[in-house]
């Protein structure tokens, strides 16, 4: 199968597929098959990656880069707050044990997601904080 090749619309193989009788070394030959050929892409040029932000307008781009008036911020300022107000049973807040974010936060979210050790369950960041404040405040 080619990058552009369709997949065939044949009615017996979408009803074993569906009964499960294709097997999973059959699913695993399609499934590699299909890789193959999409690496066989010719990969993007240097010059030719660009970020997200340059397909958005100038006035978009400008909110983006102003904070007085970007929505996102507002969320950000939140977040201070939180990290910094003591709750839960233990009235402990982010700070106290993690200490000022701009430091101790820096890199974390490329780290996730995770496996937590204790659990064995993946935990993308939001459910890792989420995991902390619950065991810890």
């Amino acid at each position: 199968m080619r990058q552009g090749d369709s997949i065939p619309n044949d009615p017996a193989l979408v009803r074993r597929v569906r009964a499960g009788s294709l097997g999973l070394a059959t699913a695993a030959a399609v499934a590699l098959a299909s890789a193959a050929a999409l690496s066989q892409s010719p990969p993007i040029a240097p010059a030719d990656k660009r970020p997200g932000s340059a397909f958005i307008s100038q006035e978009l781009k400008a909110q983006q880069d102003d904070e007085g008036i970007n929505p996102g911020m507002l969320w950000v300022a939140e977040g201070e707050k939180l990290w910094t107000s003591p709750a839960g049973a233990a009235n402990k807040s982010c700070a106290s044990c993690h200490g000022e974010a701009e430091t101790s936060m820096k890199g974390v979210a490329t780290r996730y997601p995770q496996v937590d050790q204790g659990t064995g369950r993946l935990l993308n960041l939001e459910l890792r904080i989420n995991h902390c404040r619950t065991a810890r405040q």
